[in-house]
């Protein structure tokens, strides 16, 4: 399996912990998806979508390997402009997590984009979202990812 489809599952895990009873703001970790196609569903909020959008080559390592930075997004959902700004803080957290603990030895950095984008629609229910992009340094072996 690649160092990037681990650094996928290390993020999910991370935020399948986002619980209130966790301590958390949200419980954003029961409705976890991944490159979902179709809108969230009121019973699925809050809940986020994760994106591994780009995954770019930043310049080599040492002869033999590659340095990667991989591109992820976050969306987060909820039903008022609150709970999503609740959502973002406990993603930050999470991120935080991650980067402390070098996605779980895998990683070498962890960069926020410039902050997060946010906005409320209304359709036959209102939802919001908020996307957080950050990228996730680390390196391969050359020729893998």
């Amino acid at each position: 399996m690649s160092v990037r489809q681990h650094l996928i599952d290390y993020l999910k895990a991370k935020i399948a912990e986002v619980k209130k009873i966790n301590g958390y703001n949200t419980d954003l970790g029961l409705n976890i998806f991944e490159w979902r196609d179709h809108p969230l569903t009121k019973d699925e909020l809050p809940g986020v979508i994760i994106r591994d959008s780009l995954n770019r080559r930043t310049f080599p390592t040492s002869i033999g390997g590659f340095r990667w930075a991989l591109r992820i997004e976050i969306a987060v959902f909820g039903k008022t402009p609150q709970e999503i700004r609740a959502g973002i803080e406990d993603i930050l957290k999470v991120l935080g997590q991650c980067e402390e603990e070098k996605w779980g030895g895998l990683a070498e950095w962890t960069a926020l984009a410039d902050g997060d984008e946010m906005s409320f629609e209304r359709y036959d229910i209102e939802i919001g979202a908020a996307v957080i992009t950050f990228d996730v340094i680390y390196e391969t072996n050359m020729w893998s990812m």
